[in-house]
């Protein structure tokens, strides 16, 4: 009886959508939010959705209001499965008012902000169905470009949230190029505290175009070593986070550039900057995050890798660091795994070839790794109880 209610009350109010009178419209709109609890309504909204958004639009370009956003916001995220056949329209619609609505100097702020995270909903919506993801990139280009900048700087982190998910989950495309050293640009001006925001975007480009990323004419692959060099020679940066951020990007750049003779060209480099670090910090839990980059490293290519740490005289420093760093013990499975893929690529030189402080440590770098494998079975064995017991809970 409830629902039959609800019905006949959306009808109505669908038809109130078309008065002539602006706060009778208004009001209309606004009442839409109230039917989204039950799932008859949604089905029976869903047919006419592009109709009644295009509606909203009408209000919303006659009447400014956060409530409006909002609202509009809460359809997306309620029909997330209708939006991709729609998306492009409504995120075209949707910049259009944002730039609207940002230059209102009292109310406008707020608005925008809410309409940028209903452009967020839009993209998660795609996320099933991504080939509508180059669509709705062309439609929130001409967005992206503009906001890059520091006259909108109190909408820079949804922005970066809109690249991020776009970069994650299409392919990349020469605009997406653009903004690549238009966030490059930013992090070396006004907004270089979301420099690591910005190192979490580009680790997509790599992900999703590597052979893009490593186009020599672009030296796209400098861009993220000089802002991961920024992080690694700031003294002032002992945010654990961010480091770990800068590791994981090169365990990217490790990862798909495997056949780069750029990066291989760069590995000296890379290798000083982390040892640099390394060796002036005092803390327990960044050599771990530091380390990694060198497992990683490793794992790339292990001739060079120690053929560099013999060069700066600091084998023996850097496995003590890491012996401490196992002792010490691990939380998380992935690190193991990556000391234990970096460690084991050990054994895939001659031994004759080892430095000779390895050569001397040899069998106690087999435990290491016998240590860590057997760790890693162990935590896999609680986890696995853990989830048991919940079941039987």
């Amino acid at each position: 009886e409830i629902v039959v209610d609800e019905m006949f009350r959306l009808e109505y109010t669908i038809g109130l959508v078309n008065d002539t009178d602006l706060p009778v419209r208004v009001q209309a709109c606004l009442s839409f939010r109230h039917f989204l609890d039950y799932d008859l309504v949604i089905e029976s909204i869903t047919p006419v959705l592009p109709v009644i958004l295009e509606k909203f639009f009408q209000v919303m370009n006659d009447f400014e209001s956060d409530d409006l956003v909002s609202t509009l916001e809460i359809i997306v995220h309620k029909f997330s499965s209708a939006i991709p056949p729609i998306s492009y329209a409504l995120c075209h619609k949707l910049v259009e008012i944002f730039f609207q609505t940002s230059l209102e100097e009292e109310t406008g702020c707020l608005a925008a902000t809410e309409l940028l995270r209903t452009i967020q909903s839009a993209l998660n919506s795609l996320k099933s169905q991504p080939e509508f993801y180059p669509l709705v990139e062309s439609a929130l280009f001409p967005l992206l470009v503009k906001t890059i900048d520091q006259e909108y700087y109190e909408f820079f982190v949804d922005v970066l949230q809109i690249i991020e998910t776009i970069s994650m989950n299409s392919t990349i495309s020469a605009n997406m190029w653009h903004l690549f050293r238009l966030l490059y640009n930013s992090t070396q001006s006004w907004a270089s505290e979301y420099l690591p925001n910005v190192l979490s975007i580009m680790k997509n480009y790599i992900v999703n175009d590597a052979e893009g990323f490593l186009d020599s004419r672009q030296q796209y692959l400098q861009i993220i070593l000089h802002l991961c060099a920024q992080v690694l020679n700031d003294p002032t940066e002992v945010d654990l986070r961010v480091v770990k951020r800068v590791s994981r990007t090169f365990e990217i750049l490790f990862h798909y550039c495997r056949e780069s003779k750029l990066l291989g060209d760069m590995l000296p480099h890379i290798i000083q900057l982390v040892i640099k670090r390394l060796f002036s910090i005092d803390d327990e839990n960044t050599p771990r995050a530091l380390l990694t980059i060198i497992a990683n490293s490793l794992y790339y290519d292990v001739r060079k890798t120690l053929l560099v740490l013999q060069k700066f005289e600091c084998v023996e420093k850097v496995y003590k660091i890491w012996v401490e760093c196992v002792i010490r013990g691990f939380k998380s499975k992935r690190d193991k795994k990556i000391f234990i893929l970096g460690l084991s690529s050990i054994y895939n030189l001659p031994f004759s070839t080892l430095p000779e402080f390895l050569q001397t440590n040899f069998q106690k770098i087999f435990q290491i790794i016998l240590k860590l494998n057997m760790d890693t079975i162990l935590q896999r064995e609680e986890v696995t109880t853990h989830q048991n017991n919940s079941r039987r809970k």
